[in-house]
């Protein structure tokens, strides 16, 4: 979560909001059905791994990663050329 990055089926984006989750929150890693979250102590050093089996209270972060993806679709507009100046 400290650098806001969300990936999905291989698809990440970073700078994401990822405010709520807690700080000791490492990582999460979800398998279809189950999952984990990686815990760090202080020193950013991994400590436990707990198992998960609802994905519901991370979904802000899945939510936040479905907005960056709509927005790198969006395809910019050619720009109008300027009017000749005389």
């Amino acid at each position: 979560p400290v650098d806001g990055f969300v990936s999905v089926d291989g698809e990440g984006y970073s700078g994401l909001d990822l405010s709520f989750m807690a700080s000791d929150v490492h990582a999460l890693q979800w398998y279809e059905t189950e999952g984990e979250i990686e815990r760090k102590d202080i020193r950013g050093r991994i400590i436990s791994n707990e198992a998960i089996t609802d994905l519901t209270p991370y979904q802000p972060a899945l939510d936040a990663w479905q907005v960056a993806k709509n927005a790198a679709a969006v395809v910019p507009t050619e720009p109008t050329p300027l009017e000749e100046q005389p």
